[in-house]
């Protein structure tokens, strides 16, 4: 069972479903594996705790993708660059998002804008020609060099998409479509900073679609039971679509003649076949450079990590922080400083 565990992070949902629930499992078994091992080593059965012993070895290797224990007195100084990864939720331009207080989607706007960022990927992002969501132009005043590219323009000309902003060059601008209408698709710039250029990804995958919030307030047992059920069953879906997708974005990373990095919205946890297919090939910023759990949900599912930004060999971080303290879109920015080695 164990070794089922470990190994289902590279179980592609699209072929065998189970796959997308196994993962959540290994904590367990590591710590299963724990408790039986030092029993075994203090009752002095020492051959009895070889097997177990080995097990919470090779558990450790997921510890990284769980916690990170890098300090927050990082270095900055030496970076050449810093990229800015941020689900902004179309800017709170719905009344649902903004609770009818038109500030709130001000102020988000204004985050964007302001906020630390050489190069910034946003997922759900939202603009208009003219007005307080004329977006692209405030954005382009300091990051004049940008690929927008919308899925769906509303009766009042709103454009709906994914967008990157740099301050560098753009040489060129791709989109891959996983299905029209939709806001989960990828985008890819090719930026050039100084003598280097680097191939900048933003993803956003299908949607766990869960609703924390109903969840959170099911009064009743039965209602639980009904919502959480619906929840797995969303969950399940989305992990089959997921798969293909991260397929197709591995496939585009190995296709690049630049050193990649990857922004955006996984809508998995790290323990997935999503993250594990992408940590293959890239380091992610996170492991190497952040500290506690990272949590970039900002909602009613505590300690969920499902936003990233991955670097390739060759890049090197110096420092990587998650904006906890931005919390009026759902979910947390996520903010790197990078220099080329």
């Amino acid at each position: 069972m164990t070794v089922i565990a470990y190994t289902s992070p590279d179980i592609p949902p699209s072929e065998f479903w189970i796959s997308a629930f196994l993962p959540y499992t290994i904590p367990g078994f590591i710590i299963v594996h724990l408790v039986v091992a030092l029993y075994f080593l203090l009752t002095k059965n020492w051959l009895k705790s070889l097997v177990p012993g080995f097990f919470v070895i090779l558990g450790f290797s997921f510890i990284p993708r769980l916690v990170s224990f890098h300090f927050a007195n990082q270095q900055k100084a030496g970076a050449t660059f810093s990229v800015l990864s941020y689900n902004s939720r179309v800017f709170n331009v719905y009344e649902i998002y903004n609770k009818n207080n038109p500030s709130i989607s001000s102020n988000i706007i204004k985050d964007a804008v302001t906020m630390d960022g050489d190069i910034k990927c946003f997922q759900e992002f939202y603009t208009e020609k003219t007005g307080k969501f004329n977006t692209i132009k405030k954005l382009s005043k300091t990051h004049p060099y940008y690929y927008f590219e919308p899925f769906f323009i509303n009766q009042a000309g709103g454009g709906f998409g994914m967008a990157i902003f740099s301050k560098y060059p753009i040489e060129k601008k791709q989109i891959i479509k996983f299905k029209e209408k939709s806001n989960n698709q990828i985008l890819y710039v090719d930026i050039v900073i100084g003598r280097n250029k680097v191939r900048i990804f933003n993803v956003h995958l299908q949607s766990m679609s869960i609703n924390d919030e109903e969840l959170a307030d099911s009064r009743s047992q039965n209602r639980f039971k009904q919502n959480m059920l619906k929840a797995l069953l969303r969950y399940k879906q989305g992990s089959i679509r997921r798969s293909k997708q991260v397929d197709r974005l591995i496939l585009e990373i190995n296709r690049s003649p630049y050193p990649v990095m990857v922004c955006g919205d996984f809508n998995e946890p790290p323990l997935g076949y999503a993250y594990k297919q992408v940590s293959n090939l890239l380091l992610n910023s996170q492991e190497e450079a952040g500290y506690g759990i990272g949590a970039t949900h900002n909602g009613r599912i505590p300690f969920l990590r499902i936003d990233n930004i991955f670097y390739q060999e060759g890049i090197m971080i110096h420092s990587f922080d998650v904006l906890n303290d931005k919390k009026l879109s759902d979910h947390y920015p996520l903010l790197g400083y990078y220099s080329f080695k």
